[in-house]
């Protein structure tokens, strides 16, 4: 499944299974915040220490001279705290797994 990284920039809650903010920094460089689960956007090891990187899951529309054209709707229906669900990315950003 596609994913998007991004950074975890501080936890909102420490009681489990806790909130994580994070932040994707979009191909024009504008800054994307996300309130999800802790456990939803970790991958690999959670050591706890901060910044630390994430993945939010996307399904990818258009890919377009280094740039992907991505949706958080699909599969789990995340948007970004202003209600925005679509974004291009950098491919760099891109996971593909």
């Amino acid at each position: 499944m596609p994913g998007i990284q991004v950074e975890i920039i501080r936890y909102t809650e420490e009681c489990f299974p806790g909130w994580a903010e994070c932040r994707l920094i979009d191909a024009d460089g504008r800054d994307w915040r996300f309130l999800k689960r802790r456990s939803a956007v970790i991958h690999g090891p959670d050591d706890g220490r901060l910044p630390a990187s994430g993945r939010i899951a996307c399904e990818v529309l258009e890919r377009l001279d280094g740039t992907v054209l991505v949706s958080t709707v699909q599969p789990r229906g995340i948007r970004s705290l202003d209600g925005e669900n679509r974004f291009r990315i950098p491919l760099s950003a891109l996971h593909e797994d």
